[in-house]
């Protein structure tokens, strides 16, 4: 059995053969020659390995979109949940594949660590794991800076209430006990709510639930990328008025392993993901957790007593009150802003590792892709009004996958900007994805 089936034209054989070798030699098995066994016919030998790949690549150039062949290949491991597609030439996917995203490698010159085939590898590894040789390889430990220091269990969302409530059902043979716990307990929310109220959080001062939460004010902002950027994709497009109507929390950082780790502990339905390479049995609890499916990171704010952000909350905050920016901090960007291909932890890093923006909000861009609550749909910005603001969008009523947003430590720097959009199936678990929650409407 294969780890993965190639299909594409015949004309595109060298691109494929280029292909199959560099994943070869990562450590997966590859079928990609149409070596016909005697005895066999050549849809007998399809469909056999079709059957017992993990992942489908299909490679679209402009002779394998017109062929019959190649899209029922295609079209298979779509419906298995296990396609990749692969840009080799400057086409247009067909009917069918034009909403899912394609690994680029149109300009790739057989360079196994290029940026856009380590973007391909990991969009198999979201479906297949890494290779044993890979995923054998001991990691260099990542130097950098230190993050806050974070304990061994995070606290979810507003534990007052958790704590009360199992204060009140505990048995209270002595009345005197009960009073003093009270008494504690008042004492405690006072000084922590008047502690708080003294600190600037967000754009104005408030009193959030926990310290890990950062509270957003209403606000109107322009929400998608400007005219003038060249790198915007088309689902970016048209920039239009968006208008938060009500304040909310949200998370100053992507949920942690430490506090998903608590949350796995209290809620025995669910389990640890599969921990990656750069993180072994999950050590590292200051860095953010990943490979949880939407529904999980759903299930996780749920039990903190939130939810996820929208897709317009987060970029909202994201920008900070600053309007028209690339980025959350500017126009440019270095290895100092962010954790992405470029910089060098080779993996996650520990949550706020890199400065902040203006509202208090760390990694905003790069270190992990975040789940928001929408539904994508590429042409969801060409639906919106440009004379008014629109309040509070919640994306499409459903569509197949759910919207991305931050861009990761595995993209370049366009995928960091603070319009970009991602999305993937909601039920994959992908190595450099993660979330943060949100309180509040």
């Amino acid at each position: 059995m294969s780890d993965i089936f190639i299909s594409y034209a015949r004309e595109d054989r060298p691109r494929a053969e280029a292909i199959a070798k560099a994943l070869e030699e990562h450590g997966w098995s590859v079928w990609w020659d149409w070596n016909i066994p005697a005895g066999k016919t050549f849809r007998q030998v399809i469909q056999e390995q079709l059957d017992k790949a993990r992942c489908v690549i299909v490679l679209w150039s402009a002779t394998s979109i017109a062929s019959e062949w190649v899209i029922e290949e295609a079209s298979e491991g779509n419906d298995r949940g296990i396609l990749v597609p692969v840009l080799i030439a400057n086409v247009r996917p067909p009917l069918g594949f034009r909403s899912m995203h394609a690994a680029d490698l149109t300009g790739w010159e057989r360079d196994a660590g290029a940026p856009a085939f380590r973007r391909l590898r990991s969009d198999i590894e979201a479906l297949i794991e890494a290779p044993a040789k890979a995923a054998g390889a001991t990691m260099p430990p990542a130097a950098g800076l230190v993050s806050e220091p974070v304990p061994e269990e995070a606290k979810p969302l507003q534990p007052q209430h958790r704590f009360v409530a199992e204060w009140m059902r505990a048995p209270a043979p002595v009345f005197g006990r009960r009073w003093v716990l009270a008494v504690v307990l008042l004492a405690a929310l006072v000084c922590a709510g008047y502690l708080a109220s003294r600190l600037p959080v967000g754009n104005k001062t408030a009193t959030p639930p926990l310290t890990a939460y950062v509270r957003i004010e209403p606000g109107e902002f322009q929400m998608g990328a400007t005219p003038e950027d060249a790198e915007a994709g088309g689902d970016e497009k048209p920039q239009h008025p968006v208008r938060i109507t009500e304040g909310f929390w949200l998370g100053a950082t992507p949920v942690t392993v430490a506090a998903y780790k608590r949350f796995v502990g209290e809620r025995p339905q669910f389990k640890m993901p599969p921990a990656p390479s750069f993180n072994p049995d999950w050590s590292k609890l200051d860095h953010p957790i990943v490979r949880v499916t939407w529904d999980e990171a759903k299930a996780y704010c749920e039990w903190a007593g939130g939810r996820l952000p929208t897709e317009a909350e987060w970029e909202f905050a994201a920008r900070g009150g600053k309007d028209g920016l690339k980025y959350p901090w500017g126009n440019a960007i270095t290895p100092g802003n962010a954790n992405y291909i470029a910089s060098k932890w080779n993996g996650t890093s520990p949550v706020r590792s890199y400065p902040p923006n203006t509202w208090g909000l760390y990694d905003m861009a790069g270190n992990v892709w975040e789940w928001v609550a929408d539904w994508y749909d590429e042409h969801y910005y060409a639906t919106m009004p440009l004379a008014k603001p629109v309040d509070d969008p919640r994306g499409p009523q459903s569509e197949t996958m759910r919207v991305l947003r931050g861009g990761s430590f595995n993209y370049v720097t366009r995928f960091l900007r603070a319009a970009n959009r991602g999305r993937n199936a909601p039920g994959g678990r992908y190595y450099d994805v993660g979330f943060r929650c949100a309180s509040g409407k």
